[in-house]
């Protein structure tokens, strides 16, 4: 049995706590996650729904990929949600793969969407919605920020509510090719449990708590910590095809009219949960390198709730860009 309150429309304010709306499109129900034969592929295929692992997956257009992980997502749903907090052996492995060094290498290598299941380290748990990126037509930055489409984000917490630091990945899908990933956060943990409280980005000042020193030194190892690269974003189109002229901002930000309670007692997935589909969730703001303006980039829309669920806690997986 799938844990309805991670699947059911809420058009209401219902049980999230101090929560306020943004602006907000019909709802859609998070129920029609059928996947429709596809097009593209044999007759053979499309007599049956492809899973994010087929190789058929990589080549359905975008719309279709984003209906192919909804679905693993719904029907993973937990039916009771797992705390963040994690007993002392699974904490100890976790902190034995973050100084794994092939284990982490993996994770800026593995340019996939799914991945073999497994347990990670940072970002346990959280919560996965379908999503649509909604350009600014003004906007002068090329490629997925100027043509736009279907994606899926993960919000989650580095480890548990007690030290609140929220962060998402964030998928762009394209119709032919690989998925554009991004990852954005907040600088540092927060005393609210409002994870829209601080707008989220990729470029951050160093951390002012000695373990989260201590995890910027391992990620260093594979990767700049404190630039989360976002410039492969304007280089490819909706159709997965290379732009000439490409041009990104180089720091973005996600600004939301959505906020919870700083105090709120509930879990945050259940708040998460109770966010109408269709409700604009981020107004996305973007600096291009060498410039002091902020533009508005486009905005981030709901086409889903969000949904608790073991394919997105263990085998959804967000490239990161090295």
């Amino acid at each position: 049995m799938m844990r309805t309150t991670g699947i059911s429309p809420v058009t209401t304010r219902g049980p999230a706590e101090g929560f306020g709306l943004g602006d907000t499109a019909a709802p859609k129900s998070a129920r029609a996650v059928g996947v429709q034969a596809p097009v593209d592929v044999s007759k053979a295929v499309a007599a049956r729904p492809i899973k994010p692992s087929d190789p058929e997956y990589a080549r359905l257009p975008a719309a279709r990929k984003q209906a192919v992980l909804w679905r693993a997502t719904v029907d993973s749903a937990y039916e009771k949600l797992p705390p963040f907090e994690q007993g002392f052996v699974d904490k100890m492995k976790g902190f034995a793969k973050l100084m794994d060094a092939k284990a982490m290498t993996a994770t800026f290598a593995e340019e996939v969407d799914v991945r073999s299941p497994r347990l990670k380290p940072l970002f346990t748990f959280g919560s996965s919605a379908k999503i649509e990126f909604e350009p600014n037509p003004n906007s002068p930055f090329t490629g997925l920020w100027k043509s736009g489409g279907p994606g899926f984000v993960r919000l989650s917490l580095a480890s548990d509510e007690k030290a609140f630091c929220p962060a998402i990945g964030l998928k762009l899908f394209t119709d032919a090719g690989k998925s554009v990933d991004l990852h954005l956060g907040v600088p540092d943990e927060q005393k609210s449990r409002d994870p829209f409280k601080v707008p989220m980005t990729n470029v951050f000042a160093p951390p002012e708590r000695f373990f989260n020193r201590m995890l910027l030194k391992l990620a260093a190892l594979v990767g700049d910590p404190l630039e989360r690269k976002c410039a492969h974003v304007g280089e490819v189109d909706r159709k997965g095809q290379k732009v000439a002229d490409a041009h990104s901002p180089r720091q973005i930000w996600l600004e939301s009219s959505v906020h919870f309670a700083d105090d709120t007692p509930k879990d945050l997935r259940d708040n998460l949960a109770a966010i109408p589909a269709g409700t604009r969730l981020w107004r996305v703001m973007g600096r291009a390198d060498g410039s002091d303006e902020k533009v508005h980039v486009g905005d981030l829309r709901l086409s889903s709730n969000f949904v608790a669920s073991e394919f997105g806690d263990r085998e959804l997986h967000f490239f990161h860009q090295k």
